[in-house]
């Protein structure tokens, strides 16, 4: 774009699409993917350089209307093509591997560790004690993961 600034359109935008930010196209709608939208999505997540000669055949369908579909596919937004580098290969000389686990939410509190005297041992429980005789207040959390943290680390909860 001349003049600086600006962002550059790839084509016009199509039927059922509208220009979005920066010129990305975006659909009212997500697209219905039918079994040969898939199966070439299958086939190009296996290798994304797959000629249309090639993927056309595979997919049952000529070499244009494989093409097409592609550009539809991307078009819509259902898929994009993008470039994975090797990062020691562009300068990177660290990596670093993280692991995530999901679980499913946690119950809010307060959750409360006590100090149970007359069964010499500690519990957790959303109610806060009342009987001080019978039960020493340990700790109040927001969280049942940080009460059962906190509990791990207490030497009279071992």
């Amino acid at each position: 774009v001349a003049g600086g600034g600006g962002v550059r359109s790839t084509g016009p935008v199509g039927r059922g699409e509208r220009a979005g930010r920066n010129g990305t196209r975006t659909s009212a709608a997500a697209p219905a993917l039918d079994d040969i939208d898939k199966a070439i999505v299958r086939a190009l997540q296996v290798d994304g350089r797959m000629s249309y000669a090639r993927l056309g055949p595979e997919v049952g369908l000529s070499q244009a209307a494989v093409r097409q579909r592609v550009q539809r596919l991307i078009d819509s937004g259902a898929m994009q093509v993008v470039a994975v580098t090797d990062p020691l290969s562009v300068g990177f000389t660290v990596q670093a591997l993280i692991v995530a686990v999901a679980t499913p939410a946690l119950a809010m509190g307060p959750f409360y560790i006590v100090f149970d005297k007359a069964a010499n041992k500690c519990t957790m429980t959303q109610t806060a004690p009342t009987d001080t005789e019978k039960f020493a207040m340990m700790g109040e959390y927001k969280t049942e993961a940080d009460a059962k943290m906190a509990m791990h680390g207490m030497t009279k909860c071992k």
